[in-house]
């Protein structure tokens, strides 16, 4: 099992130009995988990464792939709770209702999250979260991976 000081050194804080630049990183990395369908040629992913780190100002691999880690979890968990709450608003089924509040409060809690990265990066992704979350969906989906995140 992996300590919390080696997981914070993988992950890390994150400031909100980090996270603009973050965003903008991704929203060009979509448009390029979109440009270039997974059918057209095997390096489109490599090609659309060194388009959007060009593109974004990205010249540190390691930072970028630091900022990918925490983000890619907390939007995970916010992926999980948004679908959470659409089930539940769609549902009138107790056993299934509180089967979903259970989910929910799990899920939802982000207190290790935020031990982990901090208070300040959690506000960060919070106030990005329905355009990372968005972001985060295109994006698996772009690249073929159509993932599903697990509490």
């Amino acid at each position: 099992m992996t300590d919390l000081r080696t997981l914070k050194l993988v992950g890390g804080t994150v400031d909100t130009a980090e996270l603009q630049q973050y965003i903008r990183y991704q929203q060009v990395l979509l448009s390029a995988l979109q440009r270039h369908p997974a059918t057209e040629w095997p390096g489109r992913l490599a090609f659309s990464h060194s388009e959007a780190m060009r593109a974004t100002g990205f010249d540190d691999e390691q930072k970028l792939q630091r900022l990918r880690v925490t983000v890619t979890q907390f939007c995970g968990r916010a992926w999980v709770v948004r679908e959470l709450a659409l089930k539940k608003a769609s549902t009138k089924d107790s056993a299934v209702l509180e089967r979903i509040a259970k989910e929910t409060g799990k899920v939802g809690d982000f207190s290790e999250f935020i031990e982990r990265y901090g208070q300040s990066t959690f506000d960060a992704l919070k106030a990005n979260e329905e355009v990372l979350v968005n972001l985060h969906q295109a994006l698996a989906s772009s690249e073929g991976k159509g993932h599903l995140h697990l509490a």
